[in-house]
């Protein structure tokens, strides 16, 4: 497909699927704070992305 990043957002809270990303290669771009409001409180997001040469480098 000659894509150069592929991103996705993932809440916070889910700390093992944050792991889970970081152990594929995925690096944090940043967090969209307080963006939804899930069982009666507040949930930040993180946007992660792997670009095409790193993806390459994970063999």
């Amino acid at each position: 497909m000659n894509l150069h990043q592929v991103y996705l957002y993932v809440y916070e809270t889910i700390e093992i699927v944050l792991q889970l990303y970081t152990k594929y290669g995925f690096k944090r771009d940043g967090v969209t704070r307080d963006c939804r409001f899930i069982k009666g409180e507040y949930v930040s997001s993180v946007r992660m992305s792997l670009l095409s040469k790193e993806y390459k480098t994970l063999g």
